[in-house]
């Protein structure tokens, strides 16, 4: 079949639709909004630097340096709680909009069509078909067989990581929806459970990083000892794999970043957040003498009686 044709033909059928017209208007919308932002200054100011960059691993430092610029400003606003909250908010609505979009699709309508042109490309390519009553699984089971047929890493099996994300994605849903069936609630009741959702299991653990990120590059002998401890407290505080998960995650890039390209440092830094996801002690493991690296309130709540507040004591 000519693709290509296809294609062309379903994306201009859905851009003459009044849900396309929605989605060019709000694009058009936010790309204003972005040309007009700090953001884009830095972008426009970047570009002569990364042209001047004369090998990879200068392009990295300038783009790394630009990052943890960008990530400094973003976790410095979402401090302010009513700043978070909107920021929160407008992504759920987004992700609102685009669940309604795809719910609400005219049966008879090009762009309802669309899943059997999808699978039809699946297919000719010897990729499973894409099911939309079990997308997660069906996503999986595509991924797995393209790595199977057009990776080097033919002998990799996602299935079990995958299911391990899958589960843990499904259990901090359900925590946080009570037994409510999302299709269920109302567009007010999907924007709050989105929103909190993305806030307990995926920014708030990430603030917590980034915490330990930003006082670590000023006073880095507290590194080891406090990427031990955000994971043990998460270990400890049972909230979840997706938490945990996240929490690791995030601690080793933040591993990575700290490290600076040496590959001795991050193996230490590794090794210290792999320790607190096991539940090693870390006061015992990475000890530290004073409150130099006392930065969160269940530290000094968890250890008063260790060597934390022995002054107070």
């Amino acid at each position: 079949p000519h693709y290509g044709a296809i294609i062309q033909q379903y994306g201009s059928s859905f851009l003459e639709s009044e849900q396309g017209s929605k989605f060019v208007d709000g694009f058009y919308a936010a790309f204003e909004t972005f040309v007009k932002s700090e953001s884009w200054k830095r972008l426009t100011a970047l570009v002569p630097q990364l042209m001047a960059a004369k090998d990879m691993e200068s392009m990295l430092t300038v783009l790394t340096k630009e990052a943890e610029s960008n990530w400094g400003m973003f976790f410095d606003s979402i401090e302010n709680s009513d700043y978070k909250e909107n920021i929160m908010d407008s992504v759920a609505t987004y992700l609102v909009k685009g669940y309604d979009f795809f719910q609400n699709i005219p049966s008879n309508s090009m762009f309802a069509q669309a899943p059997l042109l999808v699978n039809g490309l699946l297919i000719s390519y010897r990729l499973p078909a894409f099911d939309t009553r079990s997308p997660l699984d069906s996503i999986t089971k595509i991924l797995a067989k393209s790595i199977k047929l057009y990776s080097p890493w033919k002998k990799l099996d996602i299935t079990p990581h995958a299911k391990m994300v899958t589960d843990a994605l499904t259990q901090a849903y359900q925590t946080q929806a009570k037994g409510n069936k999302f299709s269920k609630l109302g567009h007010e009741e999907k924007k709050a459970l989105i929103a909190r959702v993305l806030d307990a299991e995926l920014v708030s653990p990430v603030q917590t990083v980034w915490a330990v990120y930003s006082h670590s590059t000023a006073q880095p002998k507290c590194t080891e000892h406090l990427l031990c401890l955000v994971n043990y407290h998460e270990l400890k505080s049972n909230q979840g794999q997706t938490r945990l998960a996240v929490m690791k995650g995030s601690s080793l890039a933040v591993g990575w970043a700290l490290s600076q390209s040496s590959k001795d440092v991050y193996w230490r830094l590794y090794k210290a957040v792999w320790a607190g996801t096991k539940g090693d002690d870390c006061m015992v493991t990475y000890p530290v003498k004073g409150n130099t690296c006392q930065i969160f309130q269940w530290q000094k709540q968890s250890f008063m009686n260790t060597q934390y507040d022995h002054v107070e004591l």
